[in-house]
């Protein structure tokens, strides 16, 4: 008795497709430059700062080690090193040049005034600038997590000291806009810390007229 071969097929409901899964390439990364052009030394913990080092007049971190000045990155070594100072649209320069920039952060830091304001020179970011060399943004404004300038959110109720919120909105602000020099800056203030207060912020941040990023 002779016997023919078939061809194993599976068997699928008629009209069924095969679902085999879809990979998705991940975009091009940017990784940290540290070509021979430019000397990044970790200054974040002044004990690691390497013998014979001389911290810069123009660093950023706040004074500690017996150093006569602050120590850290400046703008232009992060742009330098991720490449970010090349960046070019054709002819235009990608400097965040009319864009608008939102950053949200929890709690009011009364150092930061908008620009229109008379004291602005006075505040933490016209003095940032001037200590970089950096020029100011076309625009700087605070409102709260409903997007109005005023009330602002109280001040951060842990006070002075290196970990509450004013610090983290002094780093958000001052080094988004030494990236980006050019672009408007709004800042949104929640009126917490909590998620609820936070996540409305956020909300509020990408409704904004103009904004390009938050």
């Amino acid at each position: 008795m002779s016997t023919r071969r078939r061809s194993l097929r599976s068997r699928r409901p008629r009209g069924h497709r095969s679902r085999l899964p879809l990979l998705e390439h991940l975009e091009a990364r940017l990784v940290l430059n540290s070509g021979p052009q430019l000397n990044l030394v970790v200054f974040h913990s002044p004990v690691r700062m390497p013998a014979g080092e001389t911290p810069g007049a123009g660093g950023v971190l706040p004074q500690d080690g017996g150093f006569t000045s602050p120590v850290g990155y400046e703008p232009a070594d992060l742009q330098m090193a991720y490449g970010i100072n090349n960046i070019k649209f054709g002819s235009t320069v990608g400097d965040g040049t009319g864009q608008t920039i939102a950053i949200v952060d929890a709690y009011d830091d009364p150092a930061f005034v908008n620009s229109t304001d008379s004291g602005f020179a006075n505040s933490d970011l016209a003095q940032f600038d001037l200590q970089l060399g950096i020029p100011d943004p076309p625009s700087f404004m605070k409102v709260n997590q409903e997007g109005q300038t005023s009330p602002l959110p109280r001040t951060d109720p842990a006070g002075a000291g290196t970990s509450n919120w004013e610090i983290e909105e002094a780093l958000d602000v001052e080094y988004a806009h030494g990236i980006a020099p050019g672009a408007n800056i709004v800042l949104v203030e929640a009126n917490s810390d909590s998620n609820s207060d936070l996540f409305a912020a956020v909300k509020t941040a990408a409704n904004l007229p103009g904004v390009a990023v938050v």
